[in-house]
């Protein structure tokens, strides 16, 4: 795997990318606290396959080069690649105890949490809770995260064992 810097404006954005909504600004905010993390993976006709708001976020940075790297695939391939990497990381669940734990050091270490990439409601969220209650099984309480609000949904079986909580719901009632 070899990758390149590459003129940015060598690069093609295809046109028929399903993705929507990229959020652009959380990206180049990204790119520009912590860099590249990951190059941007073009076919050999320089076709962006991944990382077309990588490719967005660096032309708002102003960025004249990027990093690239030219994958060699069948066109059945490419089109399944670039529907597999955006849909593949949705699979995955968070460990709101373990999250909430980190959030937390990186508060006391003063570090501007936004950069997560998390919405003010979704930290809040995270940072109220008390994790450190042994016998209280948040992921069990979590029913999923509402993806329009950015706030957690709990389940409200068996919540008055867990008073504690309450007040944190309470405030989000107004989901």
């Amino acid at each position: 795997m070899q990758v390149e810097m590459r003129p940015i404006n060598d690069l093609i954005p295809f046109e028929k990318n399903p993705r929507k909504n990229q959020k652009v600004g959380k990206i180049a905010q990204s790119i520009k606290e912590y860099g590249f993390t990951q190059p941007i993976v073009v076919d050999e006709d320089d076709v962006v396959i991944i990382g077309h708001t990588r490719l967005m976020a660096s032309k708002e940075l102003g960025l004249k080069k990027v990093p690239v790297l030219k994958q060699k695939l069948t066109d059945e391939q490419t089109k399944a690649l670039r529907i597999a990497d955006n849909r593949l990381n949705e699979d995955s669940e968070w460990d709101y105890f373990l999250l909430g734990d980190e959030l937390k050091e990186l508060l006391n270490l003063k570090f501007d949490l936004e950069l997560t990439g998390f919405e003010k409601t979704e930290l809040e969220n995270l940072l109220d809770f008390n994790t450190e209650n042994d016998d209280l099984q948040f992921n069990d309480l979590v029913v999923e995260q509402d993806k329009y609000t950015k706030s957690i949904v709990f389940s409200y079986e068996d919540l008055d064992k867990y008073q504690h909580i309450v007040g944190l719901l309470n405030t989000n009632q107004g989901m």
